[in-house]
């Protein structure tokens, strides 16, 4: 019979550490500022059923965007003949 010898090693697996991430630091935002427009010289964003006279630019609201003075609202009217 022969002699022989078994070198081993014990077998265990290598985990790097996990990475490190810091608290993220959190500051409360600012509340938001509004800031409160004129709607005398400007035209409406949507016409409800009016039409919106400028006298100083003597015409109609999309064909002037901006009145120097304050729009009328006129009512609607049908072209004549109709």
């Amino acid at each position: 019979m022969g002699f022989g010898v078994i070198v081993a090693a014990p077998a265990f697996w290598y985990y790097p550490p996990l990475p490190y991430y810091p608290p993220v630091a959190v500051a409360p935002s600012a509340p938001p500022v509004y800031i409160e427009q004129g709607s005398a010289a400007y035209a409406p964003e949507r016409p409800t059923g009016y039409w919106y006279y400028c006298a100083e630019a003597q015409a109609y609201y999309p064909y002037v965007k901006e009145c120097a003075g304050t729009w009328q609202p006129v009512a609607p009217q049908a072209p004549p003949g109709q």
